[in-house]
């Protein structure tokens, strides 16, 4: 398996690569940034491109226009895009990042891959705090339950949540040829989605608001006492640590949607 991750040079990747180096122990796993897209490395169909978290601004800063043409004509020729937190805010139409908020860090307008022709909204209000400083305000839990298409299982967990999408109208496009709802926040109102499949050509997008791919020890290895976040990560890591297996679990159910013919 060749797996490729998006490299913004502004944020570390480390966590999405060993998450995937451990899920997939024998693949390939390369980034790419924005020359590399724009040069074609994705016209040999890799097997998945990554777009991981971080801020979406920078994307579309080195991206706009071709590179983002390249991305989605990957995904029509058969790709898989894998859309975590920011990469799955980019991969909708529209996004809506704390409009509203006091603090004026809003961040609202139109995206060019459109893999979602809805809108992705956070940072979700009832996981965050806008009073605190970025990115304390929205670092938190949140709990997912994901159910099979013919509803035969039902897997319920605690996941992290640092900032990342719901879905809006994401009902209007459920169980459509092109978008699949496959896990819904359920401990708030309306349980919004919160992991979406969208086909787009011969490809599929996969776009997931919380960070699925966080483990309590991962939490916890990048948390320090010295920049104040080692409480709060200590909570996190301790009311996700229980759901550890479940987490694996929902990843293979996951990837199976996006693999599967």
């Amino acid at each position: 398996m060749n797996i490729l991750i998006y490299n913004d040079y502004i944020h570390n990747n480390y966590d999405a690569i060993r998450f995937l180096a451990n899920f997939f122990p024998h693949a390939k796993i390369q980034q790419c940034d924005h020359r590399d897209i724009t040069q074609g490395i994705l016209d040999s169909i890799p097997d998945l491109f990554v777009m991981p978290g971080g801020a979406d601004l920078y994307y579309v800063e080195k991206l706009n226009g071709l590179g983002n043409t390249k991305i989605k004509t990957y995904v029509e020729q058969g790709g898989k895009y894998l859309g975590i937190c920011a990469g799955a805010y980019y991969g909708c139409a529209h996004l809506e990042f704390a409009k509203g908020w006091p603090n004026e860090f809003e961040i609202s307008g139109p995206r060019e891959l459109s893999f979602y022709t809805g809108r992705a909204i956070g940072p979700i209000r009832e996981y965050s705090d806008p009073a605190q400083r970025i990115p304390s305000c929205y670092d938190s839990v949140c709990t997912l339950s994901y159910t099979d298409t013919d509803k035969s299982e039902e897997i319920t967990l605690k996941a992290h949540y640092n900032g990342g999408p719901y879905f809006s109208n994401s009902a209007e496009h459920a169980n459509s040829e092109t978008v699949e709802v496959l896990a819904q926040y359920t401990d708030i109102p309306h349980h919004p989605a919160a992991i979406i499949l969208c086909r787009q050509g011969k490809g599929r997008a996969l776009l997931i608001g919380p960070h699925l791919e966080d483990s309590a020890a991962l939490i916890l290895a990048k948390s320090y006492a010295r920049n104040d976040t080692l409480s709060k990560r200590e909570a996190i890591a301790q009311a996700i640590k229980a759901d550890e297996d479940k987490r694996s679990k929902l990843w293979h159910k996951l990837f199976d949607k996006l693999f599967g013919e």
